[in-house]
């Protein structure tokens, strides 16, 4: 089962679905009853062209979602890193993360999800001038194969 509704059951062919989204595609005969989809830019607000309503997204967009991945994976990294502490779920931690210049933007840029997920009280980001010293801290790889060096303390 699709999980897009659907207003007019006989205009849609088979969807296209990608994981848990689905992309409907249109069969020939006449319009469906309802609002029209949203997101295509165009007057009708259906996708037109070669990508069968395939959205197509920019380069900008696509740094944005590369720079919450790996602030994202570096709050799986800390995750980690509190288990293996040994800390209870509760405990309030100061967080210092260092990595490249893309860890660090990507941290300074998701520093309220970071600390929010983590429950870091104090929150520290260095990028690659300024890494932390080799005998503190884990070390783990985010994003593209991106070093990057946490250190977790209880507070």
């Amino acid at each position: 089962m699709c999980c897009l509704p659907r207003p007019d059951w006989s205009v849609w062919a088979k969807p296209c679905c990608l994981g848990s989204t689905c992309f409907p595609q249109r069969s020939q005969g006449r319009r469906p009853s309802g609002p029209p989809h949203r997101g295509s830019g165009n007057a009708g607000g259906r996708a037109r062209g070669p990508h069968n309503g395939v959205g197509v997204s920019s380069t900008t967009g696509g740094r944005e979602l590369a720079a919450e991945g790996r602030a994202r994976d570096g709050i799986r990294v800390v995750q980690q890193a509190r288990r293996e502490a040994g800390l209870d779920v509760s405990d309030r931690i100061s967080l210092t993360v260092s990595g490249d210049d893309d860890v660090w933007a990507a941290t300074v840029a998701h520093q309220q999800l970071i600390m929010m997920e983590t429950l870091a009280m104090q929150f520290g980001s260095a990028g690659s001038a300024h890494p932390l010293p080799a005998h503190q801290g884990v070390d783990a790889v985010v994003g593209d194969n991106q070093p990057i060096r946490i250190l977790v303390e209880t507070i």
